[in-house]
């Protein structure tokens, strides 16, 4: 249940809607009354909204919308009343904008919130909230025959009064508020309950429900005729003063907090690890304490320590760091815990599992974001340097099989039968053949808005996608007819995500998204369960939200499930690790939450993040940045056993991206399944790399390209030439060096991987290279940036010496110009400000220059253009600026089809590639303020920076091929 700053809700019986209204514009305005309760009317506005349910037969007949029209002793709503004249009504605020299944959003309060309820029939709903904003939700079971048994907040007469004109809603039940001076409570401690009892009587009728406090939806319960009830509140730091305000339902005796005899009243209140308690005293027969419809009581006091939490009721015993390596990922597989960190994988016997045991690891480049361990092998994401393969099957002696590369930024991984299936950020879900597991094949690839996580269950696959926050689900049954089914709309921005039989949970972080409208920065945060026993008909079940935090830096939200089928584990970055009780899946409620607080960090300001949980028994693993691995003792942690189910078949399929007769462009494709990741220019050929299919020789045979030449390597990216030197990216090998023959053939010079950076084996690797003066090549290693290689020696005898290495933002391989300007300017454009780097020396790189007040988005670039210019594209135009500078010279007038990286040749033609929207757009600029759009053209691939050949645009474009404009 999402918190709503102000609720009213009476009735509510019936899963179905199924109006027979009239047309609302020949029906007469009615209008009724709602006599409310001072809290609540005080935060009660003109224009508000709310819908009136009318009930027939224990199923929804009709929902109107009526708007608050006027303050008075009461608020008048007005509208236009549809519903049968005998109906029984329900009124629900906010007011309902849509139905979906068996849940019901309201619509927004100030435009700001949205809440949601599920409507069960058989069962009645009461939500409540003061001005501070807390809510309250009663729910009890009981056939329609009991409704006015229900002890509501408000109540209705029947509906032939709305239909006469005008209807009032009484109160039927006591506020009780309560203020506690709460200083006592350290800043580092979070409140888990508030417990209310009172000495003699029984002034308490029975209930149960839930009640929201600063964010958090949290579960109260008493029983009948009871002196005391719980609220557990969850995990919040109060301040100062904790307020709460209580709906409280008299008893059949018409219940008094005041007795013959005078009573204590006692709050007690419980963090994670200390009881705090405030009392008061009630005078006898006094009746200002009377239980009474629409009073409000108000009891205050100061906490006080009463003791320490018992150690059996501590959903955390202990926290010990076991390890100091700084990890990036971790998985558990029985008791070998392997962890990923930069450069290696680790291998630990976690037997004893306070000590583990380093028992084997293995290098790699790279820095490993997730992994799955699967029959004998793990299969780990490592973003910028692709997907790893590891043979673990003898953990003491690990060794890497592979390396596949990914379409762009592998970020989410899983594994089923035969088949990887990869999270590709912006270029969406890539299915893999791993039959043999030393070469695998690309099957296909499908764009989704941006797939940061993946899951497999029996033939579906679940993408959890980032800024769009959604899930993706995808019938994955066989690969030859992948079928998109169903779009889950999550609260926060969408990441990790775990299947359990039929339950999807699904973490969120950063921002409120979709229906969950905004209120400040950070209050995204969170784990959403939901429905799947129809994968293509998802149901939502229920949402708990997490402190509201925003650092960005490193955005992954993980959960893992433990094995007792009722916690969940929440890696929530830099807000730390969240446990979560899923007892009663329609309430989930925060037990614990833990935050790595080290080297001066504070919770407002955090450098340390949880990036992974592996569970065990009786522990569950963390690993924090840069700190190393923790083991939290809990006897909520069980390890999650995972039965994928049906494996997906047709492993054989392989998408053909087709270019059709009418494209601009002729499409060549490799004789062997590869990307085409980059092209060069020399003569009448061209050099094209074609990713883990080598690197082909291709000329114009009768104007349609041709391989005339192969050489074969596992991989090659990004090629660019520098006199009769060819350089090219190999991956995880480094960068190539080869000498152009004057029949084209390849003589190898050196294979540069130290070179790349001695100090620092994790950037010894090569994905796209430039060759942008002849005083260096520059190295593109994708998560380091950008490497400067001098080069020197002679023609014959070439010298390659490591000068600099500089990164901003995220770096996929386009972002610095393939030319410098006539200064030995390079031009480097990043989402933190366009850089200048001065190559006019081998001796040195000085340090770059940064403007920041000219940022590039994700899919802008620059290049060097005529007249020594430099042209930039932003937000959907093209400017120049001179080199070195930082003010914007010209700037073109805006154009949808300005936006990607640009690539200029001569003449006034230049050509833009967009990868994330996939196009290819070439542009006349001789009028460079309205220049003329000469084609744009959509592609299947994901299309690399461009290169004019006899000024025709060349555009490596993945799968689909190299595109060479006819």
């Amino acid at each position: 249940m999402k918190r709503l700053p102000i609720l009213l809700l009476i009735s509510l019986f019936s899963v179905s809607c199924n109006p027979e209204a009239e047309n609302v514009d020949t029906l007469p305005e009615s209008t009724f009354h709602a006599v409310l309760p001072q809290c609540v009317k005080q935060s009660w506005q003109i224009g508000d909204k709310v819908s009136v349910i009318s009930l027939k037969d224990g199923a929804i007949a009709t929902v109107d919308t009526f708007t608050t029209t006027d303050f008075g002793s009461d608020v008048a709503f007005s509208g236009h009343y549809t519903g049968a004249q005998k109906a029984s009504i329900t009124v629900v605020y906010p007011a309902l904008e849509n139905e979906s299944g068996q849940i019901y959003e309201s619509a927004p309060l100030y435009g700001n919130e949205n809440g949601f309820f599920h409507a069960v029939k058989g069962t009645g709903y009461l939500l409540f909230a003061p001005s501070e904003g807390m809510c309250f939700l009663q729910e009890r079971n009981s056939s329609s025959a009991m409704a006015q048994d229900l002890c509501f907040m408000m109540e209705s007469t029947s509906a032939n009064l709305l239909f006469g004109g005008s209807i009032t809603l009484q109160a039927r039940t006591s506020i009780l508020k309560l203020e506690l001076d709460s200083s006592i409570i350290g800043t580092d401690e979070k409140v888990q309950s508030l417990t209310v009892s009172i000495s003699g009587g029984t002034p308490f009728t029975s209930y149960g429900g839930s009640m929201s406090l600063g964010g958090y939806m949290k579960v109260w319960t008493t029983n009948e005729a009871k002196g005391s009830f719980s609220m557990s509140l969850g995990d919040f730091n109060p301040g100062a003063k904790l307020t709460a305000y209580v709906p409280v339902f008299p008893n059949n005796s018409g219940a008094s907090l005041s007795g013959n005899e005078k009573r204590t009243l006692t709050m007690d209140v419980k963090t994670g690890k200390t009881l705090y308690s405030a009392s008061g005293s009630i005078p006898a027969s006094d009746n200002a304490f009377e239980l009474s419809p629409g009073k409000e009581i108000g009891l205050s006091g100061t906490l006080a320590v009463k003791g320490e939490v018992p150690e059996d009721e501590k959903p955390v015993k202990s926290v010990t760091k076991v390890l100091e390596k700084g990890p990036s990922a971790l998985y558990l597989d029985g008791k070998i815990l392997y962890v990923g960190s930069s450069s290696q994988v680790l291998a630990y016997d976690v037997t004893t599992p306070l000590k583990p045991a380093l028992i084997g690891s293995v290098s790699f480049t790279g820095a490993i974001r997730q992994m799955r361990v699967y029959n004998g092998k793990l299969i780990a994401s490592a973003r910028e340097t692709g997907v790893w393969v590891f043979d673990v099957s003898d953990p003491t002696n690990m060794s890497v099989i592979t390396r596949y590369d990914g379409i762009e930024l592998s970020t989410g991984i899983d594994v089923a039968g035969d088949c990887i299936f990869v999270g590709e950020r912006q270029t969406g879900v890539e299915f893999v053949d791993a039959r043999d597991i030393t070469k695998p094949q690309h099957i296909r690839v499908i764009k989704t808005p941006e797939s940061q996580s993946v899951f497999y269950q029996d033939g579906y696959l679940y993408s959890g996608e980032w800024a769009a926050g959604q899930v993706t689900i995808f019938n994955a049954k066989d690969l030859g007819n992948i079928q998109q089914v169903a779009t889950i709309k999550l609260q926060g921005y969408g990441d990790g995500l775990w299947v359990y039989g039929n339950r999807l949970y699904a973490s969120t972080g950063h921002h409120h998204r979709n229906d969950a409208p905004t209120v400040v920065d950070g209050d995204g945060h969170g784990v959403e369960i939901w429905d799947i026993t129809s994968p293509e008909k998802p149901s939502f079940i229920s949402r708990v939200e997490f402190d509201i935090f925003y650092i960005s830096g490193f955005d992954s939200w993980q959960v893992w499930p433990s094995g007792d089928g009722k916690t969940l584990f929440c890696a929530d970055v830099f807000n730390g690790l969240y446990i979560v009780d899923i007892t009663n899946e329609r309430k989930p409620e925060i037990l614990y939450h833990w935050e790595p607080l080290g080297n001066g960090d504070t919770a407002a300001t955090k450098t340390h993040y949880v990036s992974h949980v592996a569970l065990t028994d009786g522990y569950a693993y963390v690993s924090v940045s840069s700190e190393g691995v923790y083991a939290i003792e809990s006897s909520r942690a069980k390890p999650s056993k995972r039965d994928r189910g049906v494996s997906p078949t047709n492993l054989a399929a392989r998408y053909t991206y087709s270019t059709p007769w009418y494209s601009r462009f002729n499409a060549w494709v490799p004789d062997k399944r590869g990307a085409v990741k980059g092209a060069a220019v020399y003569g009448d050929a061209l050099f094209v790399g074609c990713g883990d299919a080598g690197l082909y020789t291709v000329k114009m045979v009768n104007n349609k390209p041709q391989k005339v030449g192969y050489l074969d390597i596992p991989f090659a990216g990004g090629v660019a030439i520098q006199g009769n030197k060819l350089y090219v990216a190999r991956g995880y090998e480094g960068l190539g060096v080869y000498r152009i023959g004057s029949d084209l053939s390849l003589t190898p010079i050196a294979l540069l991987k130290q070179e790349l950076n001695p100090s620092k084996p994790s950037s010894q690797f090569s994905y796209w290279v430039s060759a942008p003066n002849d005083k260096y090549v520059v190295n593109g290693c994708r998560k380091d940036g950008y490497q400067f290689i001098a080069v020197e020696g002679t023609d014959a005898a070439p010298k390659y010496t490591f000068k600099r290495q500089y990164s901003l933002n995220v770096n996929y391989n386009r972002y610095i110009a393939e030319k410098t300007s006539t200064e030995d300017l390079l031009p480097y454009a990043t989402r933190s400000g366009l850089v200048w780097i001065n190559l006019s020396s081998t001796a040195s790189v000085p340090s770059p220059v940064v403007v920041d007040s000219l940022k590039n988005a994700l899919t802008e670039g620059a290049t060097l253009y005529k007249n020594n210019q430099i042209l930039l594209t932003r937000s959907h135009t093209l400017c120049t600026i001179d080199p070195g500078g930082s003010v914007i010279t010209k700037t073109s007038e805006y154009g949808e089809s300005f936006s990607g990286i640009p690539r200029w040749e001569s003449g006034d033609n230049v050509m833009v590639c967009n990868f994330v929207n996939r196009y290819v757009s070439k542009i006349n600029t001789a009028n460079f303020e309205s220049p003329t759009l000469v084609f744009k053209e959509e592609t299947l691939g994901y299309p690399e920076p461009g290169i004019f050949w006899n000024g025709k645009c060349v555009v490596p474009c993945g799968y689909q091929g190299l595109l060479v404009e006819k």
